[in-house]
């Protein structure tokens, strides 16, 4: 179960997602048969940390 409990620790934090067709980045014909997921979190006074992961269109 998640609450909203503790996140009052995490003001300042910045979340962004991004989701892109990326089947040609991984090797695929079609850019449509892929999707890159884009996290990218910012803590206060530091830098942006990014995190990927591709998602199959199966």
């Amino acid at each position: 179960l998640q609450t909203a409990a503790g996140f009052s620790s995490y003001t300042g934090y910045r979340v962004q997602v991004s989701v892109v067709c990326a089947g040609t980045e991984v090797g695929g014909a079609n850019n449509n048969a892929a999707k890159r997921i884009d996290v990218t979190v910012t803590a206060p006074g530091e830098a942006p940390l990014l995190f990927s992961q591709y998602r199959g269109n199966f």
